[in-house]
This record gives structure tokens, sequence and C-alpha cells, in this order.
């Protein structure tokens, strides 16, 4: 199964790769190994700041590796990631997500078999109880059918690369396109929450802009209110 991991080492755009940031990205490679029943193909986009050349214990993980100078925002690196995916399925994950359950990647297969026109699967997230029977938006850590992807375009790119409800837009886009989603309690995450977007010069201001561009989408897709969307 494909990853598409987009990396943001220097959010704060102060010329220093952040420690914590690399440490947290060798445990979620790590990790992804370790639980899979078969090898994950690991692709990430580093969105700026850093070069993975620098690590090659990191580099030597990864099936894909494309590096750009500038941050050009985690929607322009998921779907830089996604086309260069070739498997049916693709794990979109944050680098401070920690899958702790083996097998992680048979079953969400099982799901993406089992449930007629399945096009996004999310996990149950460590220390948050869900008692609703509607999927949880998860946008740290999601599957999602790769041909329902490209149907819809992917993701839409906002006005600035601070993230805001990229997540929730594309989410909606499928369903509206017929496809269903699913939330697995036998896939359990530790997300981390490195806040990277809290790092960045200007960060509220950024997605401010972006809330409001993707809640304009959403309303002109019928959500009358975007704020009542779940999402993580």
């Amino acid at each position: 199964m494909d990853v598409v991991m987009p990396v943001y080492l220097n959010p704060a755009e102060s010329g220093q790769v952040e420690p914590d940031l690399v440490e947290s990205t060798r445990r979620c490679i790590r990790n992804l190994k370790e639980h899979a029943d078969a090898s994950p193909v690991i692709r990430i986009v580093e969105n700026g700041g850093a070069n993975l050349h620098d690590y090659p214990d990191i580099l030597d993980e990864t099936k894909w590796y494309l590096p750009w100078d500038t941050n050009q925002g985690i929607a322009r690196a998921w779907n830089a990631g996604m086309n260069s995916c070739t498997s049916d399925v693709v794990l979109i994950v944050n680098n401070d997500c920690q899958v702790i359950t083996d097998h992680w990647d048979s079953y969400a297969m099982e799901y993406f078999t089992a449930i007629r026109k399945c096009a996004m699967l999310f996990p149950n997230e460590q220390g948050v109880i869900w008692n609703s029977p509607e999927p949880r938006y998860f946008g740290a850590f999601f599957f999602v059918l790769r041909s329902a992807w490209e149907e819809v375009g992917g993701c839409a790119i906002p006005p600035n690369p601070g993230g805001q409800y990229e997540d929730t837009y594309l989410f909606r886009k499928l369903e509206r396109a017929g496809y269903q989603a699913a939330s697995s309690r036998l896939i359990t995450v530790q997300h981390e929450g490195r806040k990277t977007i809290r790092r960045m010069p200007g960060w509220m201001e950024k997605i401010e802009e972006n809330r409001q561009w993707y809640e304009n989408l959403m309303k002109e897709m019928g959500d009358e209110d975007p704020e009542a969307v779940q999402k993580e």
C-alpha cells in the first residue's frame, strides 16, 4: 500500500530543522512498517525548509521523495504525493501520527472490500471516545480509494499554505460523489499533535483566510453550517 506523508521540518522558517519533528517522522515510518503485514511504500513530500538527504536513515526507508524549497501547503503535498501512487488504496498520514495496531493495512483493505463504494476510512484515535454511528473525520491519518480521489479532482488548493478544512472539504466532495466513509475500531493511532501549523509565521491569519475559503466552497455544495461538520 502506498503511504503519502507530507513533512514540514522547518515550520518556523528559521533556517533550522526542528529535532522533534525529525524524530516524529522516524517513529511514524518505523511504526507503519513494523505493524504492517506487507511493507508499505513510503512517499514523502518535504514541504520546504529541509532536505532529507541530511537524514539518510529516513531517506533509506522512503520509496519516493519530492523536496520543495518553499512551503506549498498540505493540500498541494497531498495532490503531489497521490499523483505518484499506484496502489488502489492509499494511506495519507501526518508525520506525527503513530499507528499502534498490528495488521493495520490488512484491516483497512477488508473495509474497502466489504463496504460498497467505500472511499474513505478513518482510524480509532487513542484517547478519543467516539460513540456516534457516523464516521469521525480525522485528517491526520486516513485511507482513500485512489480512483475516487481522482474522480473528484483531488484536494482543492486554498489561498495560503496553512491548513484548515482541506480535509473536510475533500471528504464532503467524496460523499457528494456517492462514496461512503467508515471508521475502524481495529486500527488505532496515537496522534502526537505537534501543531506545526502554529509554528508558521502569521499562522492565524493564514488559516483564517483558508477557513473562510473552504467554508464558501462547502456552502456552494449545500453545507449550510460548515462549522458543524465533524472534523479533527
